[in-house]
């Protein structure tokens, strides 16, 4: 026998008791919360109550947030069980449900139509906020980001449960969006009413970083290595910022020390820890690191993932890795994979690959190749679509280094200059925007120009310490 109860925000959930609404609720929470335990909490949520539709939703949900094919088996059991049940739901359970087949099928814009719906009629359906707010960043759709949560706002009090979820997510959609005033003062606030947030912890660091405030970020993650230990794979990206700041001080043996102990430690093929790893690798290699062995250990992961096609963000990660470790034959087998996945119809990442990431997968073998002046001809189309690959700026900022780079490389001088003249319009502050200007300038011939911004950049390091 099953009835419905209120959830914490006075939501009605079905289930077979008052009791497992609660149990619900703290696994929610859990999963807001990144901990490592949610999984195993619903497991046992489930197995006092195997029918109780949220929680079988929310783990359908934890199972496509890891983003693999592998799981979608396990999904399709799911949404079977769910629709055996269908009469007994209520009308919000069955919208989730709706939105899990959108999602299982590719068709992530369905499922974020859904869920903008579900938070239209019940603004504290903070599931529905997250996962909104998750796809839109994947999606990357800066807009829908700040949508997901600025629908529901009006519908809440600031004393009720789970008010600082919402003001963490606002303040990444607010860095995103370029409001980076606002975004900090919603990000300290989410802070300060819930320190275990580290989505809000997360939003305060794109802050610093796009403001370069690299001193502000190091003293921000100047923390035990296990502090976040009983959280999920999330953790592995925190820790990959406080590498980016220690990369932008010029400390690389403090980001490589990162990179051992937090960021690839766990050698998994996850998504997150494959971004991370690639992309600081990537940014290190850059500054004249020598970084074969750990690109190898990488690849070695990278390509046995090769046709898991579920994130079009991680595409070019997997390239990454496998283009800077030499391996020619892997790469291009994962260019023709992600050529054959394009094809299919009426799927939202085989459409962003075929628009976007192959091309960019393409160009990134070519610069690992060293045909510099392919990686320019591939990229230069492609910048101003690349946000629909996903992301954030100041992860999508990896694919504009190398562009500077092949312009150095290539010594295209013109491109070089204005490219660094981007740079040091959005970051002004930057040391290594002035160090690249500085090299640009020396290769159009003007040297004052050059030492004026060498000597800016050395300043700007001196400034967060210099190097370690």
């Amino acid at each position: 026998m099953s009835a419905t109860f209120p959830d914490c925000r006075g939501l009605p959930v079905t289930a077979g008791s008052a009791a497992g609404v609660a149990a619900y609720d703290d696994c929610l929470t859990d999963f807001l919360d990144y901990r490592s335990r949610a999984m195993a909490g619903l497991k046992s949520l489930l197995a006092d109550d195997p029918d109780m539709p949220l929680a079988l939703c929310l783990r359908a949900y934890m199972f496509m947030l890891i983003a693999s094919t592998a799981l979608l088996p396990r999904v399709a059991e799911t949404l079977a069980a769910l629709e055996a049940q269908r009469d007994r739901l209520t009308e919000r359970e069955r919208r989730h449900v709706e939105a899990l087949r959108a999602w299982h099928a590719g068709n992530d814009e369905k499922a974020c139509e859904i869920w903008y719906r579900l938070i239209c009629q019940y603004p504290h359906d903070l599931l529905a906020i997250k996962l909104l707010h998750n796809a839109a960043f994947w999606m990357g759709q800066p807009a829908l980001l700040l949508n997901a949560v600025a629908a529901a706002l009006p519908g809440w009090r600031e004393d009720e449960p789970g008010f600082s979820y919402l003001l963490g997510m606002r303040a990444f959609a607010l860095e995103e969006s370029g409001d980076y005033t606002a975004a900090e003062a919603d990000a300290r606030r989410a802070i300060e009413q819930n320190p275990e947030d580290l989505w809000a912890l997360h939003a305060l660091a794109h802050v610093l970083e796009m403001q370069s405030r690299i001193g502000e970020g190091i003293a921000l993650f100047d923390r035990p290595i296990d502090c976040w230990d009983d959280r999920n794979p999330f953790r592995g990206h925190l820790w990959w910022h406080a590498a980016m700041f220690r990369v932008d001080a010029r400390h690389y043996d403090a980001a490589l020390e990162l990179y051992d102990q937090a960021i690839r430690a766990a050698d998994t093929p996850f998504y997150l820890d494959v971004q991370n790893s690639a992309s600081l690798l990537a940014r290190l290699q850059l500054r004249d690191l020598d970084l074969t062995e750990r690109w190898r250990t990488l690849a070695d992961i990278t390509e046995s993932q090769i046709g898991d096609h579920a994130l079009a963000f991680t595409e070019p990660h997997y390239m990454l890795s496998l283009a800077a470790a030499g391996r020619k034959q892997a790469a291009a087998r994962l260019s023709q994979s992600l050529e054959d996945f394009s094809q299919r119809p009426d799927n939202w990442a085989a459409a962003v690959n075929r628009r976007t990431g192959r091309p960019l997968c393409d160009a990134l073998a070519a610069y690992y190749a060293g045909d510099y002046e392919g990686y320019i001809d591939r990229v230069l189309p492609l910048r101003y679509r690349l946000n629909e690959l996903g992301g954030s700026h100041v992860q999508r900022d990896l694919f504009d280094q190398l562009l500077l780079h092949a312009a150095l490389k290539s010594r295209q001088a013109g491109l070089a200059r204005a490219l660094c003249a981007e740079r040091l319009a959005r970051r002004p502050n930057n040391p290594d925007n002035w160090h690249w200007q500085a090299q640009a300038e020396e290769m159009a011939g003007d040297s004052a120009a050059a030492g004026q911004s060498e000597h800016r950049a050395e300043a700007l390091y001196e400034m967060v310490g210099g190097n370690e």
